[in-house]
């Protein structure tokens, strides 16, 4: 793995914004949905960083956090002809119950077509 996709993978860590306005409860599970994520493009490769609000984060009962967010890749600096998949790289994810939580159970696929989509767990021990 090259020092750039590993600072990359790095930076990503630290570029979960915080979600924190819409949460609705389904099922007893805390949801919160369309805030702010953001990927920053210093050793991404981008020439700019991502935002989006297409996030979705899900809290049950029990306490296991899912965040999931999914950006467009602008066109060109996609991926030329397979997804790219990182994954165990650390991620700060929103936790309803206090502040924010450190997880490496992580996934991020940047596909040839201009998506790519993050997704971080989190499970209490």
């Amino acid at each position: 793995m090259t020092m750039k996709k590993i600072l990359f993978l790095f930076l990503l860590a630290l570029c979960i914004s915080a979600f924190a306005n819409s949460s609705a409860h389904a099922v007893g599970a805390v949801v919160i949905q369309d805030e702010q994520c953001v990927l920053g493009e210093e050793a991404s490769g981008l020439t700019a960083g991502l935002i989006t609000r297409n996030t979705v984060t899900t809290e049950t009962p029990s306490g296991i956090v899912k965040s999931v967010c999914t950006f467009n890749i602008p066109a060109g600096s996609e991926p030329d002809k397979k997804a790219e998949r990182y994954s165990g790289f650390s991620c700060k994810i929103p936790n309803a119950d206090g502040p924010p939580v450190i997880t490496y159970d992580t996934h991020l696929v940047m596909t040839p077509g201009g998506t790519a989509v993050l997704t971080c767990k989190y499970k209490p021990e």
